[in-house]
C-alpha cells in the first residue's frame, strides 16, 4: 500500500485512492461481449441466429440515442 503526503504539509500521511476493479471499466465490458459474440457465432450458429431479434432490438435503441443528437438547427 503507498501511501501520499498531504497537500497541508503536516505531516499526516494518507492512503493513495483506490482503482475501480477491472470489472466495471467499459474497454474490459466490451472486449467480453466482443468475445462472446465470436464464442457464440462460433461454437451454437443456431443459438446466435435466433439472438437476431434481441441484436436488432439493441441496434435500435442505440439508433433512437444517437439520432435526436445529431441533428442540429440551421
Amino acid at each position: 500500500m503507498s501511501l501520499t503526503s498531504t497537500a497541508g504539509g503536516d505531516g499526516i500521511a494518507e492512503p493513495a485512492p483506490r482503482r475501480p476493479p477491472l470489472y466495471r471499466s467499459l474497454f474490459f465490458q466490451l472486449l467480453v461481449a466482443i468475445v462472446a459474440g465470436i464464442l457464440v457465432g462460433w461454437l451454437a450458429p443456431g443459438f446466435g441466429a435466433n439472438l437476431k431479434p434481441v441484436a436488432d432490438t439493441f441496434i435500435n435503441l442505440i439508433k433512437m440515442c444517437i439520432a435526436p443528437s445529431s441533428s442540429s438547427p440551421s
